[in-house]
């Protein structure tokens, strides 16, 4: 997190924006009721100077800082800020978005964290053997030919080597082209709707459900009611999903349905439907929907330790394919002695 952080200060240095710790302040400042003018004097230093005189120059100059401020926010904040700041004033915009990319980064965090290591590992096993079988193999083949020894047997071993390691490798590729593709919001709201309709979604549902619910409790402890907040959550087009269910949850609030049965969609995880129901009788709404915010977390956190051990169980067998394959080859030479 130390070298995240690090990392964003960087960059909001070379590309002369706040940094996420300088909104932090000014959000801080703004809740206390002073005004805009003075809350930049106050966190202004040696780092933002240039960029406040700009923002100052221009507020002076009759301008709002709802058009100006964005060329001076970071992108991680900015995809928020952009949405929300349509339908409120720049003081709840920011404070929202602070929330919103909190709950993202630290879920998103959460996920890198425990699916790096068995995925590096499975890549490094990949390499090795790759180039195992690219240089190591060749100068054993060529010390073996002295020998009469039947080749067939490592043929085989060697084939089978080869084509776990390519189907592996065009697996990492193709995650990799999906990756890059469907960094396109339009193209992840488009997979979205496309995949939400098969079984195969289930806790792709769950994830973006529980986040969703995750940012209607942001808004909800904030103060807005159940209308204003779907209209927020429509408005971050930059977070395709989020904006497509607060879409359709809001369409089917609108013809007069309770929100526990407008859940009951194909875009929707069918457990959320359930809390919303037990918590349109709670007398706290928001203790139950973070109580189903923690379930999913919970079978997603489930969902991914199979899905690691899978890989780690996978990298093993790999290597131990690998062992066993090169004990066979070293016993080549013996074989072919016994033989003779």
């Amino acid at each position: 997190n130390i070298m995240k952080v690090l990392r964003m200060e960087l960059l909001s240095l070379k590309t002369k924006t706040f940094s996420i710790q300088e909104l932090d302040y000014l959000n801080e400042l703004l809740a206390s009721g002073l005004p805009l003018q003075t809350c930049l004097n106050l966190i202004e230093d040696k780092r933002n100077n240039k960029i406040i005189k700009i923002i100052s120059k221009k507020l002076n100059e009759g301008k709002i800082i709802e058009e100006i401020i964005f060329e001076y926010i970071p992108t991680n904040i900015k995809v928020y800020l952009k949405g929300l700041i349509n339908k409120l004033s720049f003081k709840e915009s920011l404070h929202l978005s602070l929330q919103f990319y909190r709950r993202k980064n630290n879920n998103f965090n959460i996920l890198q964290k425990k699916l790096s290591y068995p995925l590096i590992l499975l890549f490094c096993c990949l390499s090795a053997l790759f180039l195992f079988d690219k240089y190591g193999l060749n100068t054993i083949i060529s010390l073996l030919k002295s020998f009469d020894v039947d080749f067939n047997l490592f043929k085989i071993f060697r084939y089978i080597l080869r084509f776990l390691v390519y189907l592996i490798y065009l697996c990492f590729v193709l995650l990799a082209i999906a990756y890059l593709y469907f960094k396109n919001p339009k193209r992840i709201g488009m997979f979205y709707l496309f995949i939400s309709k098969y079984a195969i979604s289930k806790y792709l549902k769950m994830y973006y459900c529980s986040e969703f619910m995750e940012f209607y409790n942001v808004c909800k402890n904030a103060g807005y009611n159940s209308r204003d907040i779907l209209e927020i959550l429509r408005s971050l087009k930059d977070n395709p999903v989020i904006s497509l269910l607060a879409f359709h949850l809001s369409k089917k609030l609108l013809e007069g349905e309770t929100l526990s049965s407008a859940s009951n969609q194909d875009y929707f995880d069918p457990l959320l439907g359930k809390f919303l129901l037990l918590g349109s009788y709670a007398k706290n709404f928001s203790d139950i929907v973070d109580n189903y915010i923690v379930l999913s977390r919970y079978k997603i956190e489930n969902f991914i330790k199979m899905f690691t051990a899978f890989v780690q169980f996978s990298s093993y067998t790999l290597i131990g394919f690998a062992i066993i394959f090169i004990y066979q080859v070293m016993f080549l030479p013996m074989q072919a002695i016994v033989n003779f």
